[in-house]
């Protein structure tokens, strides 16, 4: 389209490349094999389909989307790659043919025509031109030693003015995500800075770019950012583990958010967000396509999503009780949900439009799994124009079939010898029959034909959580952590034992392998195989399985980092592949409550009173202090020296603990309710506590006597920080307010009003930033300027309240984790 890379859009002399990168040798918006395939799939945009008036013309209009390497799909291939002057040709008509389309009247290729919506173009254009980076990146025009160009510097500088005009024109749009427009834009300001560093190092006035300042100065007028790097989270609901087709991304649930990671890298992990609570179920389409999410709690959404674009498709806004189970059609035209008991609906949707097909609006009994089965039969068992599926649930087994075009329900129940409660349910390949799980442990067949039962399969103890049927047979997930590998006479060949119940289970495209989830927060990839008794598993990802209360850093180490949870773990990730290095698991005990973290030992605080010391690379119980407070420990604090403890208790006992004896050697006591947070100073003998009695005290260790009392007018104070001089300590709690004290004045010194919508829960101030971090009952993690209280960013992913923050020693993350049994790790960008 576009011609060779130098004519039109030569640019002078490139310097010799020593990096020894390859140059993109695509001379199209779209190279021709993934353009072939996104036409041979009907997979083109609205955008990028041809005008009634001008057939033929699609292979001209397509545009390379996002897309992310991996093991069997490379992205640095020299013929995939586009150079420099073709990725500004198409930012160019990305600006001029894409961009004001909603100014240009209807377009007809929308049925019927209609005006887009800004919201639709600023969607295809930010994936777009997410890609035309990424190809930069891949030719090394990156910065920071890499190559540079002055086409290189334009269109970057035209994409960063793209998601500043973005942020002004749709910031009151509901479906506007500010925080991925904020992500993408901070990465162009950045890339966009050490570009202009590489152009002054050639000292050639061509590679200079005249709107420099202007974007350094944006870039210095947003002198921190944080972007999510990585979520470390499963939400172990039902039959909520995916494998994707492709092979690229396994997919699960993590609170609020649906997580892409990839099965090679780390550090490739993408984020589907648009919850508002926990989600609830999943489901994926057979080729992969689409996604379909549900959520808990009242107003409960089912969001569709595009798995190429990681875009959302459709808010389906019908339920009213949460949603229980999803299921797309074969030919992915339909959608079924299925409400919580207390909401008790069944919709169809039809996918094209985002319509209801068909309803039913009261449920006989509670239903927890739905599956389509193809089309409907007739008596020559031929398709017919019906879909059929089936749901399950308590005491509950039950066909549907669906006529398409008049919405007709038609429920049939299935004849069975026994009464059990369902927990699962698949059809065969061949939809000739149809597998359900029980919580007795067995497994019903079912002949779809006579809907009759065929014979009922006994598996494992404990029920059973998930089931799938395929080609060579059927794999059972069991309620005491066992997958079951059945033959297709119902033979039970293979078995492994993993850690916990099954939550969830997906083949893949081969079905030679199963992505298997269980209740303890783990993700295991198993291998299938009829040659041996037990079937190898190997670990994809660990995960806590409960909310996470609190994080924290070793002194002076940034590769590791340490949470603690309600699942009664402890675990110490590698901050270089986020995986778990270490975990301890604390039986008969009460709740954590707070985290320490050193080289050597893992310290924490629990409800029962204990304060427990782990080694921190075996994970071995050290030793404990039982009954260190009656009614449990709130929290606690090690010297810098690591020769003491200070911890704090429900009480309001403010205690100094002996670390080799083990002994109590102060106990101070003045608040009236429970302390909540404890901050040590620097000289290991002053420290600070607060409490839910609104006061904060500043108490001499080592005369063991209050030096100060500060008392807020109103609300509890959850949490309190010292600055990183050591001056100033800043608190917050139930006011919502965030207040700077100095200690030698009685009242704040500064107060930021209304700094979350619900009570602060914790503070982290940054080592040698000028910045620190809240977070709250909002579910918001925030970025101060610490100097003027000015808000710097918003970091939007939790699904539950914000529990604990901790920055990295050296600054450049920050983990947050929350009652969504999340762990979030953010980058942080400075200027």
């Amino acid at each position: 389209m576009f011609g060779s890379a130098g004519g039109p859009f030569g640019a002078p002399p490139q310097p010799a490349n020593p990096f020894g990168a390859q140059d993109g040798l695509c001379v199209d918006m779209c190279s021709p094999s993934e353009r072939e395939l996104h036409i041979r799939v009907d997979e083109l945009s609205v955008f990028e389909k041809c005008f009634p008036d001008q057939p033929g013309q699609e292979r001209n209009l397509i545009i390379k989307r996002f897309q992310r390497s991996s093991a069997d799909h490379k992205l640095d291939i020299p013929s995939e790659v586009r150079p420099p002057g073709v990725l500004r040709a198409t930012q160019l008509y990305i600006e001029q043919a894409i961009m004001d389309l909603d100014k240009a009247g209807p377009d007809p290729r929308f049925n019927p025509p209609r005006v887009p919506e800004m919201i639709e173009l600023y969607n295809f254009c930010w994936d777009r031109c997410r890609m035309i980076r990424k190809d930069f990146v891949l030719q090394n025009y990156r910065g920071a030693g890499g190559r540079v160009n002055p086409i290189v510097l334009d269109v970057h500088e035209r994409i960063a003015r793209y998601h500043i005009l973005s942020e002004h024109e749709l910031c009151e749009v509901p479906s506007f995500v500010a925080q991925q427009n904020m992500e993408q834009l901070g990465q162009t300001l950045k890339s966009l800075n050490e570009l202009y560093d590489e152009s002054r190092k050639l000292s050639n006035p061509a590679y200079l770019s005249p709107f420099e300042a202007e974007f350094r100065a944006y870039f210095i007028l947003s002198p921190v950012a944080i972007e999510l790097e990585r979520t470390i989270g499963y939400s172990t609901i039902p039959n909520a583990v995916f494998c994707h087709p492709s092979g690229q991304h396994f997919i699960y649930p993590a609170g609020g958010s649906v997580l892409l990671t990839s099965f090679q890298d780390a550090h490739d992990q993408a984020f589907l967000r648009g919850h508002d609570a926990a989600i609830s179920c999943m489901a994926m389409s057979a080729s992969g396509r689409v996604l379909a999410s549900g959520e808990r709690g009242r107003r409960a959404d089912v969001l569709v999503w595009d798995y190429g674009t990681q875009r959302l498709v459709f808010r389906l806004s019908e339920h009213d009780v949460g949603i229980a189970a999803l299921a797309f059609s074969d030919d992915e035209r339909l959608l079924c949900s299925i409400g919580s008991p207390e909401d008790g609906r069944l919709y169809v949707w039809d996918l094209a439009t985002g319509n209801i097909c068909a309803t039913h609006q009261k449920l006989s009994a509670i239903v927890t799994a739905v599956a389509f089965g193809g089309m409907a039969r007739d008596v020559k068992r031929r398709d017919t124009r019906c879909y059929q599926f089936a749901t399950c649930g308590h005491r509950l087994l039950q066909l549907w079939v669906l006529d398409p075009l008049t919405g007709e329900l038609t429920p049939s129940k299935i004849e069975q010898g026994v009464v059990r409660d369902y927990t699962c349910l698949q059809f065969s390949p061949d939809r000739e029959t149809l597998v359900a799980g029980s919580t007795s442990g067995d497994f019903a067949v079912v002949h779809v034909k006579t809907k009759r039962l065929i014979k009922s399969v006994p598996a494992c103890s404990c029920g059973i959580n998930t089931i799938a049927s395929f080609a060579s047979g059927v794999l059972v997930g069991g309620g005491d952590g066992s997958v079951l590998y059945f033959t297709n006479e119902y033979v039970d060949a293979s078995v492994a034992a993993l850690d916990a119940p099954i939550a969830g289970l997906s083949l893949n495209a081969a079905q030679t392998e199963a992505v298997v989830g269980t209740q303890s927060g783990s993700l295991f990839l198993v291998k299938l195989t009829l040659s041996q008794r037990a079937l190898p598993a190997r670990l994809l990802s660990a995960n806590h399985a409960g909310a996470v209360v609190q994080v924290a850093y070793a002194a002076g180490v940034s590769d590791r980092f340490a949470t603690v949870a309600r699942d009664c773990t402890l675990r110490v990730w590698d901050a270089s592949d986020y995986s778990a290095v270490t975990t301890c698991v604390v039986s008969d005990a009460g709740l954590p409550t707070s985290l320490q973290f050193s080289l050597d030992v893992l310290l924490s605080g629990w409800t029962d009173g204990c304060i427990r010391s782990h080694s921190s690379e075996t994970g071995a119980l050290v030793w404990s202090i039982d009954n260190a407070h009656t009614g449990g420990v709130t929290a606690v604090v090690l010297s810098h020296n690591e020769r003491f403890i200070v911890s704090a208790g429900v009480g309001g006992e403010v205690r100094v603990w002996d670390i080799r004896k083990r002994d109590m050697v102060s106990h101070l006591k003045e608040h009236s309710m429970a302390v909540t947070s404890l901050a040590l100073f620097k000289d290991d003998l002053h420290v600070i506590s607060c409490s839910r009695d609104r006061s904060i005290l500043c108490w001499d260790l080592r005369n063991e006597r209050r030096l100060t009392s500060h008392i807020q007018r109103m609300g509890g104070i959850n949490t309190v920080a010292l600055s990183a001089n050591q001056r100033l300590v800043l608190s917050a709690g139930q006011e919502k307010r965030i207040s700077y004290w100095d200690l030698r004045i009685d009242a704040p010194v500064h107060v930021i009003q209304k700094a979350h919508e619900e009570e602060a829960t914790c503070i982290a101030v940054a080592h040698n930033l000028e910045v620190f971090a809240t977070g709250g009952n909002d579910r918001v993690v925030k970025l101060w300027d610490f100097h003027s209280g000015a808000l710097l960013v918003d970091g939007i992913g939790h699904s539950g309240n914000v529990r604990g923050l901790a920055f990295s020693p050296d600054d450049r993350q920050l983990v947050s984790v929350g009652d969504d049994g999340c762990v979030f790790v953010w980058n942080v960008y400075t200027a």
